[in-house]
């Protein structure tokens, strides 16, 4: 302890008696311990205080914080959305769109989609043959298809000019834009040039 230190640094020179000496010694301990308290109590009672304010802080925090509404209002469909017939996907997109299940056979098996109120999209199913057109607003390539393929080439199909897209001797994609609006026509399997073109043709004969 320091202030025994100093004690028997002074007593070095001081003969006091061994009752004396108890006595100072346990004065200065007495000293020591109220000291080394007092410390003690000012440190608890500032931790005390940080205590209270970190709990209110985190009271405030809880009590603020934003709660998501339970029935949220959503503006569109979250997910495509199938309709049940052409006039019904044509009412939800906004604009009309080309009857292409009517150049194909009277048993074809046909899907109507309306993506995200923006974009009309038609399935046919025909034997063996599987066609995708799609429609929307804008001049943007809606074909959510970005293959990168062998041949693409420009061809005027019915007055219109068109994206042709696949391996030289077929066409997968076929790409065009017509009175503010962007088309996409995929075909699985991919056909000759002579059949893609002359598909396109029917449906751009409809427009």
């Amino acid at each position: 302890m320091i202030l025994s230190k100093k004690y028997n640094e002074i007593m070095d020179h001081v003969r006091l008696s061994d009752a004396a000496r108890t006595r100072i010694l346990e004065q200065v301990e007495k000293t020591e311990v109220r000291h080394s308290t007092f410390q003690w109590r000012q440190w608890g009672a500032i931790a005390a205080c940080l205590a209270i304010a970190l709990i209110g802080i985190f009271a405030w925090n809880a009590q603020n914080k934003p709660v998501p509404d339970k029935n949220p209002v959503l503006t569109g469909p979250v997910s495509p959305e199938e309709t049940a017939s052409l006039d019904e996907l044509s009412e939800a997109v906004g604009f009309p769109v080309e009857d292409v299940a009517s150049i194909c056979s009277a048993d074809a098996e046909v899907q109507y989609t309306n993506l995200f109120d923006e974009m009309a999209e038609i399935t046919v199913q025909d034997g063996g043959q599987k066609i995708v057109f799609r429609k929307a607003q804008g001049s943007d390539d809606i074909s959510g298809d970005y293959n990168a393929y062998d041949v693409t080439q420009e061809t005027t199909l019915a007055g219109v000019p068109c994206t042709l897209k696949g391996d030289g001797a077929t066409v997968t994609l076929i790409l065009w834009e017509k009175d503010g609006c962007s088309y996409a026509l995929r075909l699985e399997p991919a056909l000759a040039e002579a059949e893609a073109s002359a598909l396109c043709t029917q449906i751009l004969n409809l427009q």
